[in-house]
């Protein structure tokens, strides 16, 4: 996660600049939030869009392109959390599907971190302070309320979907 304010230029790595979480359970402290980042964004509602794959060159007898899907969002309460190029089904979400494409790394751009969710992952933090790993977010209470970019690291996607795929674009796809 990246603050993208004027505080935080693209080439500071500052803690209170950007902040990695993993989905790793060997410890407590990353997987509570991971666990809470991921659901305040599934709660704006992020999710997969499916999109149609550009075709091959070449042509010939090739078999269709398998579709590709992009993340975006379909807002489920009235927020002003991302910006509107970010919600399926409009026509600026389609001039982002290079960047937000799944894939081994995607980017999700925009999104605002509420004063919530900033308490919240502070209070996470100054629960595992005897961890050692907590150093790694002495910044972490300077995103409340600021605009952030996401890279998303999915590992391998193969093509055609794969079931581990089909599973995570799960119900809220809309095609």
């Amino acid at each position: 996660m990246r603050r993208t304010d004027l505080g935080c230029p693209l080439r500071s790595h500052e803690p209170r600049c950007e902040i990695t979480f993993q989905n790793y359970p060997g410890t407590d402290l990353q997987l509570e939030l991971f666990q809470a980042l991921a659901g305040y964004l599934i709660d704006l509602g992020l999710c997969t869009e499916q999109i149609a794959a550009a075709p091959k060159k070449g042509g010939g007898d090739a078999a269709a392109p398998s579709p590709d899907y992009v993340f975006c969002f379909t807002p489920r309460m009235h927020r002003v959390a991302y910006p509107s190029n970010v919600v399926c089904g409009t026509p600026e979400s389609v001039r982002r599907v290079a960047l937000s494409r799944l894939g081994r790394v995607s980017y999700v751009g925009g999104i605002i971190i509420s004063e919530e969710l900033g308490s919240l992952l502070s209070e996470i933090v100054a629960r595992h302070a005897d961890d050692l790993n907590a150093m790694a977010f002495p910044g972490i209470e300077h995103f409340s309320g600021q605009r952030v970019s996401f890279k998303i690291y999915l590992g391998p996607v193969r093509r055609p979907s794969t079931t581990s795929e089909r599973l995570f674009a799960g119900n809220c796809t809309r095609t």
